[in-house]
């Protein structure tokens, strides 16, 4: 069976660099938020800010003022808790095994799909809430979107 050879960077026959620039990204933010309005901005960051450094990228984000992350994975967004990102961290990719625990320490909101997610997502959070006093659980049907903290 021959199985594709992904070239080594010497071998590579158009060696790809992306350069970027955090003022022009700072920029960008302020002209999303001046069209948004009211309505929040948060950035979607994943696969290591699409190969550009998203603990780098998110530092400048969050100073610039944007509202909150995206991350695929709760691997994502306990990197950014590592690297000191403050700003709300939504975690999309709706599978999370027995991490709820870590999505709650975190404070970081996951995407829920079904009633199991709902289910271990309230013990981990009650269990939190009986330690710091405090607890809450949101929905939003029409959007599909759900969370606790």
């Amino acid at each position: 069976m021959l199985r594709p050879r992904r070239a080594a960077p010497a071998d590579a026959v158009r060696p790809t660099r992306a350069e970027v620039n955090l003022a022009a990204l700072r920029h960008n933010l302020r002209v999303v938020k001046r069209c948004a309005g009211p309505s929040r901005v948060w950035a979607v960051l994943k696969a290591d800010g699409y190969g550009h450094g998203a603990p780098a990228v998110a530092r400048t984000l969050e100073r610039a003022g944007v509202d909150g992350f995206c991350v695929a994975l709760l691997e994502e967004g306990v990197e950014l808790r590592d690297a000191g990102i403050r700003a709300p961290i939504l975690v999309m990719g709706g599978y999370y095994g027995s991490a709820h625990g870590e999505l709650v320490a975190r404070e970081m909101t996951p995407v829920v799909y079904d009633r199991s997610h709902l289910e271990r997502g309230s013990r981990a959070s009650s269990a939190r809430a009986r330690r710091r006093g405090r607890s809450t659980c949101t929905s939003r049907s029409r959007r599909a979107w759900r969370g606790w903290a």
